[in-house]
């Protein structure tokens, strides 16, 4: 009879071994499910992050090509706008009849402009990230299959997984609010519209009417179309400045509140010529403006761009003169 107790151990003993087994089994097998799941996962996040690093040094290599200063590139990359620089450049190019398209300088003044504008710690972190190759993937393959199965803790290796970048790693510094207009150069056809808007805007400011011999303002001797030419040389180094807003509207109504201001203070015509546009009207007033009143043209040949505005004047004159003296 004592023999009976000792098989019922026995048995109860065997049943809760085979059960703790099957309980294990069970929990290895829903750990390989999940290791599986975690090494799938941590391989397709691995493999965008290789792709979004691809496109992010493609960008940065692509934007040199066009000209850029490669600093800059990178410092524009992490910024999160090389992408639409690079756009408007591919569409400039691509519509570029007879050089007219990219302006090799508006390109040059962009990396400069970003390379003053941006910290020095921003910058290290940018040049870090396009320049150094091990600097975008500090979580490689090798790295994945260690966390996967190295860790006794399966949820380690879900929040290890989970914590995966999957973007190129660039860093994020902050949009610098570049403006692409000067990326393009200023056509001819453009220019025109750009000039005669600006003088028709501003004549009725002016007191200015067209004649056979150009601009006259009543009361005037002075040259008044000096002063619509200043003002559309404003408008090219408003274009031309990618730290600026360019649009020709914006820049025309910039235009015409500067010589509204100037008048109510009893600022004549005759004086206007000496206005420059850039300088602020009140210390204008005090007789803080520039020495040189006239903006320096801005594209890539001078003598092409006083062709240009010649060109645009005359022609915008004639049009005007077409318009307005019948």
């Amino acid at each position: 009879m004592a023999f009976m107790p000792m098989v019922i151990a026995g048995g109860m003993a065997k049943a809760y071994n085979d059960e703790v087994a099957a309980k294990k089994a069970e929990v290895a097998q829903i750990n390989a499910v999940k290791r599986e799941y975690l090494l799938k996962t941590g391989m397709a996040k691995l493999e965008s992050r290789r792709t979004s690093v691809k496109e992010s040094r493609g960008r940065i290599a692509e934007a040199t090509s066009f000209g850029f200063d490669k600093k800059a590139a990178a410092v524009l990359e992490s910024s999160g706008e090389l992408t639409s620089v690079i756009a408007k450049l591919t569409k400039l190019r691509s519509s570029d009849q007879e050089g007219r398209g990219v302006s090799k300088v508006g390109i040059e003044r962009m990396s400069k402009a970003v390379l003053e504008n941006v910290s020095e710690e921003n910058l290290a972190k940018a040049i870090n990230y396009a320049f150094d190759s091990g600097a975008a993937s500090n979580f490689d393959t090798e790295a994945l299959i260690d966390v996967v199965f190295s860790t006794d803790n399966i949820d380690e290796g879900f929040k290890m997984v989970g914590d995966m970048p999957t973007g190129s790693g660039a860093p994020k510094i902050g949009s610098l609010g570049m403006q692409l207009q000067g990326l393009g150069k200023l056509e001819p056809g453009k220019a025109i519209e750009a000039r005669r808007l600006i003088e028709l805007k501003i004549a009725p400011l002016l007191g200015a009417q067209v004649t056979e011999s150009g601009w006259t303002a009543e009361g005037s001797e002075v040259d008044v179309g000096q002063i619509m030419e200043n003002a559309f040389r404003y408008y090219t180094y408003r274009r031309s400045d990618p730290l600026l807003d360019g649009d020709l509207e914006s820049v025309t109504a910039d235009i015409s509140k500067r010589i509204t201001e100037l008048k109510s203070k009893g600022h004549s015509v005759d004086k206007l010529t000496d206005y420059n546009f850039v300088d602020n009207p009140l210390d204008f007033l005090e007789g803080l403006g520039s020495v040189d009143p006239v903006i320096k043209p801005v594209e890539v040949n001078v003598s092409d761009a006083e062709k240009l505005f010649n060109e645009s004047k005359t022609k915008t004159q004639e049009i005007i003169k077409n318009n307005l003296l019948k």
